[in-house]
């Protein structure tokens, strides 16, 4: 059926496969008339009809058969036996002699075993009868033989499928009886097999692999020769045909891959096979954080995972929208947790170099660097992160991920992270802030740009010692929060802010700098993420933000914490800071003081 040619473009156009179901079609007319009550009989042996599907219908005649638009009436008739490789069927309705008729059966076609035994031409016999000993009408077996051929036992791997890379396939292929002199590979979308499709190394069944054409559906294909064609065909189980393939940058809807056997010397289809198809695997926990303030400075902190091993000299190719103006430089990249000894270069205003002078071996890693936002959200607002080896070679990648939503009416900026100690398992006291540059519009101007919530998210083993709302300080006393319950500290690896709404004139924040400070117990080990995060959320959602991927989050600031034993930097206090909390943070000071030398 047309139908079928959409849903299944490559399997419609091959032979059915022997010993699977299958639907066989007839379009015949008869010279004596067949009474209701009669019988209609369809067998071919060693085919086996099925109850599943049976249809008569008369077509009118003067319409093609073949048009969806023909109105067909359908004879009634009712399944009596399926026995016998034989459908019986009793007509409850005359049909009338040199009308056109259309019969659609379900059948199971032979197995290839079945099919060699019969030892011929399959012949079908379509006949009426009544209860007469001879026929009332039959073709006499006189039809064309419908081609089936083998189905193939296909198993598709691959050791690593990383996107964008070019990556070794192994296929496993076992055909039946007949034995194929040439293979034809079909990919699924996105797979391209590359130019010298064959190897690595020697086959003992290929010895050539070429790219061939692609199919109507825009599939990738391959054209396997088997090893001494024409005179010797593919016999026996054949395990480990490699063949080198362009992966896409993410798995396929339709993953399935296809393998056809041919006779070249015929150019006869013997068999084809369907085999699950392999994943698309990229980077493991990859994260680009920045926030999309128009035309502020921000740092953007990139977390990434890989499986796979490169030696020095490979570098990160990283792909921005375009407008983000990157800045990246010896002196301006952030080795987080990555040996960037080798410097960065930014290559053009949507592609950064980082460059890396030893081993990256599989782990995670995380660095950052600088963007200025532009003013509109890009026409294609994703990034890419792809790890190349020394020769430029794709050895793994995560791309098209999704880029921060650009915020034009709001102007924020990172502040500072402070802390005062870096001692493993002692208490350290944390400030982290951020600044307003203009004031924040009202609902009028951004109803979807108001801040609700301040999410502050520590690194991972990080926990802070906020019991009561007093333990942590507000750096700025303008800030308009909640009358009751405005900080939610019960998760001991963040702390969330509610803000009151529509005060001060309807603007949540004024211009100047908003921090908080708060102590924490520092662990051992220090995380390879060890990243701060301070999210500014959206009203909009009414579960809030309790973490940096929830949807209320409009922006988040990524602030490289420290590493153990690295010095103090202090309690430097932000502008807005009352003589009270001055005077808690200096007391403070002297209280971690005294605990100091109480414990040395």
């Amino acid at each position: 059926p047309t139908s079928q040619r959409f849903t299944y473009p490559e399997q419609s156009m091959w032979s059915t496969q022997m010993g699977r179901p299958a639907y066989a079609e007839f379009h015949f007319h008869i010279s004596v008339a067949a009474q209701a009550g009669d019988f209609l009989m369809i067998s071919a042996a060693p085919y086996e009809p099925t109850r599943s599907v049976f249809t008569l219908v008369e077509s009118p005649i003067g319409q093609s058969i073949s048009s969806q638009t023909t109105v067909k009436r359908a004879v009634a008739n009712e399944i009596t036996t399926v026995f016998g490789g034989a459908i019986h069927v009793r007509l409850l309705e005359a049909l009338v002699p040199f009308r056109r008729y259309e019969v659609i059966t379900s059948v199971v076609a032979p197995t290839a075993q079945a099919a060699q035994d019969h030892g011929g031409a399959i012949q079908w016999f379509l006949e009426t009868r009544d209860f007469g000993a001879l026929p009332t009408n039959t073709n006499d077996g006189n039809s064309r033989e419908f081609p089936i051929v083998e189905e193939y036992l296909f198993v598709v791997t691959a050791a690593r499928s990383p996107p964008l890379a070019e990556i070794i396939v192994s296929l496993d292929v076992t055909p039946a009886l007949a034995s194929p002199t040439a293979l034809r590979v079909i990919a699924p979308l996105g797979f391209n097999f590359t130019e010298t499709c064959y190897g690595p190394g020697e086959s003992q069944y290929i010895s050539e692999c070429v790219p061939g054409q692609p199919t109507p559906s825009g599939r990738s294909t391959a054209e396997l020769t088997v090893r001494g064609a024409p005179a010797v065909g593919l016999q026996g189980a054949a395990r480990g045909i490699l063949v080198r393939v362009q992966s896409p940058s993410q798995t396929p809807v339709a993953r399935e891959w296809f393998i056809e056997g041919i006779d070249v010397l015929s150019d006869r289809q013997l068999g084809w096979g369907q085999a699950t198809g392999i994943d698309v695997l990229p980077m493991q926990d990859t994260m680009a954080i920045y926030p999309g303030f128009t035309g502020v400075r921000s740092r953007i902190v990139w977390r990434f995972r890989t499986r796979e091993m490169v030696q020095a000299g490979g570098y990160l190719d990283i792909r921005l929208p375009f407008g983000f103006a990157p800045e990246c430089s010896a002196t301006t990249v952030e080795a987080i947790s990555l040996p960037v000894g080798g410097g960065c270069r930014v290559v053009n205003e949507a592609t950064v170099h980082v460059f890396m002078n030893t081993t990256i071996v599989p782990r995670e890693y995380v660095f950052a660097f600088y963007v200025t936002p532009p003013a509109a959200a890009p026409l294609f607002n994703e990034l890419s992160i792809i790890l190349r080896d020394p020769a430029g070679a794709v050895s793994d990648a995560a791309v098209s991920i999704p880029g921060s939503r650009i915020l034009e009416k709001l102007r924020i900026r990172e502040g500072q992270l402070l802390w005062t100690s870096t001692k493993a398992n002692r208490v350290s006291t944390m400030t982290i802030s951020f600044e307003v540059l203009e004031s924040l519009p009202d609902l009028v101007v951004a109803p979807d740009q108001q801040i609700d919530e301040i999410l502050i998210t520590l690194p991972n083993n990080f926990v802070h010692l906020v019991e009561k709302p007093t333990d942590l300080q507000l750096m700025n006393e303008n800030m308009p929060l909640r009358d009751v319950d405005y900080v939610d500290y019960f998760q001991k690896d963040r702390l969330r802010i509610s803000l009151e709404l529509n005060r001060s004139s309807w603007v949540t924040l004024k211009s100047g700098s908003y921090g908080f400070r708060f102590n924490v117990m520092v662990p051992s080990p220090m995380p390879t993420f060890n990243v701060w995060f301070i999210s500014l959320c959206s009203p909009n959602y009414p579960e809030g933000c309790s973490q940096i991927t929830d949807p209320a989050v409009m922006a988040t600031f990524a602030m490289p914490g420290f590493n153990l034993g690295d010095p103090a930097n202090g309690l430097t206090l932000t502008s807005g800071t009352s003589d009270r909390q001055i005077f808690s943070a200096v007391l403070w000071s002297f209280v971690l003081v005294m605990v100091g030398l109480c414990q040395n």
